[in-house]
């Protein structure tokens, strides 16, 4: 596989990503990864290129509105973020729910739905309902000035290296 040095369509790449691990038992990455989607698209949206905790949830109150995610409140998607980003954790949710439960691709596929105080979703249906709202966020954002001038600062794969500081072998920068 042959990454792309813009950025616009490295975003599309890591979205590929997120689904290839999804769909190859990479729950972890593929989860981790889809569940900071709606940082990386608020941060785009920003100025300063940041994104806050509140930038995350209005996004998800844009974005995740409707459909396979309506389960799941902003607050309890960013508060599994923060515990899956920053210890680990697919439990602690506050208030009413308590477990963001996860059932792998070979398992059954099609769960989303709450059972008591915990959310219960396939990995490949999370994952494929987050990639498909970022993906149509950044549709739409394509034409955003500041989306665009934030996209130049995404990650990106540099097939020949990245003057000065490297040539003539791929770099992630």
């Amino acid at each position: 596989m042959v990454l792309s040095t813009e950025p616009n369509q490295t975003f599309d790449l890591l979205i590929e990503q997120i689904m290839t691990a999804a769909h190859h038992g990479l729950e972890l990455i593929a989860i981790g990864m889809a569940v900071s989607l709606p940082h990386y698209c608020s941060a785009m949206s920003n100025e300063d290129g940041r994104s806050t905790g509140q930038d995350f949830k209005e996004w998800c109150s844009e974005n995740l509105a409707e459909g396979f995610l309506s389960h799941i409140t902003p607050e309890h998607l960013y508060s599994f973020r923060c515990g899956m980003a920053h210890q680990g954790r697919l439990g602690d949710l506050p208030h009413d729910m308590t477990r963001i439960i996860f059932v792998p691709k070979n398992s059954g596929q099609g769960i989303a739905g709450k059972v008591g105080d915990a959310y219960f979703y396939g990995v490949v249906e999370f994952c494929g309902a987050l990639c498909e709202a970022a993906r149509d966020w950044h549709q739409s954002s394509k034409d955003n000035e500041i989306v665009r001038q934030n996209e130049t600062r995404f990650m990106q794969r540099h097939n020949n290296g990245l003057l000065p500081y490297t040539r003539g072998f791929a770099v992630i920068a």
